[in-house]
């Protein structure tokens, strides 16, 4: 509780600081609570939205809350921000690959959910 009431004081000292809002998210989605992280990963992305840590997170919580088509699309975003030769880079397509997959396969399911339920007992 001490790192997120610093944090907090942080944020409400420097406002504009992007890392400050993006540190207390990532404390806010190591605590669980998904949805004041994704708050403050907003709030790093509006002041700067190349900030790769913050587009990794909400990566991350989207992929968590199986919004793949959000974590492809932040995926995306966070491979053109990440040089090709990155430490980073490699981990980041195969989470768009990951993440491709589970997309097309939640697709296919739901394909087949409809297929079968216009079927007749």
């Amino acid at each position: 509780k001490t790192a997120l009431a610093d944090f907090t004081r942080i944020v409400e000292i420097a406002p504009d600081f992007a890392e400050g809002w993006n540190k207390r998210a990532t404390l806010f989605y190591l605590l669980g609570q998904f949805d004041a992280s994704m708050e403050d990963i907003d709030h790093t992305l509006e002041l700067e939205p190349r900030h790769a840590k913050a587009l990794w997170l909400q990566a991350s919580l989207a992929h968590e809350e199986r919004r793949y088509a959000d974590a492809l699309a932040t995926w995306q975003r966070l491979l053109a921000v990440v040089p090709p030769v990155a430490r980073g880079a490699a981990m980041i397509r195969c989470a768009l690959f990951f993440c491709t997959a589970l997309q097309r396969t939640v697709r296919r399911r739901v394909r087949h959910r409809r297929r079968r339920s216009r079927w007749p007992s």
